[in-house]
């Protein structure tokens, strides 16, 4: 599944929270820039006040909030690199 499909199943209130909760561990699992032990932590520790987010539908949406932050830095530092990379090459600088 994609990260954008998960991150809707989080979103989607219809889903019973169980299911949403599953999808959350999927989008982590697909974006762990930590490790998915330690991201699943972080998450968990910042989603507060819920500690446990299969109770706490905001803590669900919170704690994906911060995923996809990440997600996106990540994405644009990826994409900042490879400009950066292909200037490098067209320079002739090779690594």
């Amino acid at each position: 599944m994609a990260f954008g499909t998960d991150a809707r199943r989080v979103r989607d209130e219809r889903l019973p929270l169980i299911r949403r909760h599953v999808a959350l561990r999927c989008a982590v699992g697909q974006h762990c820039p930590l490790g998915f032990n330690a991201t699943w932590a972080y998450l968990t520790a910042t989603a507060v006040p819920a500690p446990e987010l299969r109770a706490d539908p905001a803590a669900l949406l919170r704690a994906l909030d911060t995923l996809e932050e990440s997600r996106a830095v990540s994405i644009a530092e990826t994409a900042d690199f490879a400009v950066r990379r292909s200037a490098e090459k067209a320079a002739g600088r090779a690594r």
